[in-house]
């Protein structure tokens, strides 16, 4: 009887001893795995050739020189890291970026300096091998051009392009910017562009030209810019934006283009339209319901043959909805408008 209590107070006792040994273990290991892991700022530059994911604990992301994601490769970054940028380096990506941030907790790109200017480090470049790349949530700063892709694919969404020499040059490419704000020049050309709820202010513009399909302007606000937007032989359509105290309000040259239920106020001109010297008679945009009020001019349209204004309610400061050429005195169509002029002067 003696014998086995004694046997299960060893017993007891060797239990004991190694739970202890074992929290004692445990506890070293989490201590030398958060000493590893917290271990921020991280300096990055050269070629990333395998998949890689940047993480909080290992942020800010510091490159110090030009960085290259290979083909085939994804470069994943955790919301709510930092990747600052040494002066005129950039990062390409030939793979996959996946920079998805949330509302709290934004990824942040931008110059490694106390005091940067514009321009100050170059731009996230997507090239050619580079599809499905997907920016959301991103802060992106004090770059030379904040995005720039060639014949690639991106989605940007809900994010942030500002102090920056250009915010976005987009060359072939396919590119769906939605629920975005920009402060300066977007520039996009030959691709396939959807552009939805985002917000331009005090930009010098957005330029489109010679898109291989419809674009699609949709439901954005472009309040004080230089110009604002300025098309040229993309067909689509450009519905239920709001144009405010612009210069240009909308300039499209040589487009089939539909133009239907926008805002254009207080703009110096509201729509300006012409179909350009190459066959006009091919190019027949569509102007219709929209509401074009307080501008110094709200149509301009020149030498068109086949424009149809319909349904547009036309509220002027200035006796003036003009079609200029001859062309325009005869093949503009003016259906069912409402007018309204006030004469000011």
């Amino acid at each position: 009887m003696n014998e086995r209590k004694y046997r299960i107070q060893i017993s007891s006792y060797l239990i004991v001893w190694t739970l202890l040994i074992v929290a004692l273990f445990g506890f070293i290991l989490i201590n030398e795995t958060n000493q590893v892991t917290a271990a921020g700022p991280t300096e990055v530059s050269g070629i990333i050739a395998a998949n890689t994911i940047w993480t909080v604990g290992n942020s800010p992301y510091i490159v110090t020189g030009n960085l290259l994601v290979n083909e085939g490769i994804n470069l994943t970054i955790e919301p709510g890291v930092t990747v600052k940028f040494n002066k005129a380096v950039y990062l390409k990506t030939d793979g996959t970026l996946y920079a998805v941030g949330t509302e709290s907790n934004k990824i942040i790109f931008t110059a490694n300096n106390v005091t940067p200017t514009s321009g100050y480090w170059k731009e996230l470049k997507f090239s050619d091998k580079s599809q499905n790349s997907i920016l959301k949530h991103c802060l992106i700063t004090y770059g030379y051009k904040g995005i720039e892709c060639l014949d690639s694919s991106i989605n940007i969404i809900n994010c942030q392009i500002a102090n920056s020499s250009s915010n976005i040059e987009c060359l072939s490419s396919s590119v769906q910017i939605m629920n975005s704000n920009f402060t300066n020049r977007f520039y996009l050309e030959g691709g396939d562009f959807t552009i939805i709820n985002n917000t331009f202010f005090k930009t010098s513009g957005i330029e489109l030209k010679n898109s291989r399909s419809n674009i699609s302007i949709l439901k954005n606000k472009f309040i004080n810019n230089y110009y604002t937007v300025r098309i040229k032989d993309c067909p689509g359509q450009i519905i239920d934006n709001y144009f405010s105290n612009n210069e240009d309000g909308l300039f499209c040259y040589e487009n089939n283009i539909q133009i239907k239920r926008n805002i254009f106020i207080n703009n110096d001109i509201g729509i300006n339209y012409t179909p350009g010297t190459i066959d006009p008679y091919t190019h027949s945009p569509q102007i219709s319901k929209n509401n074009i009020t307080g501008n110094k001019i709200g149509l301009l349209i020149f030498d068109s043959f086949n424009t149809s204004i319909k349904n547009n309610n036309i509220f002027l400061k200035r006796d003036c909805v003009c079609s200029r050429g001859k062309a325009s005195q005869t093949y503009t169509v003016f259906t069912q408008n409402y007018t309204e002029i006030h004469n000011e002067r």
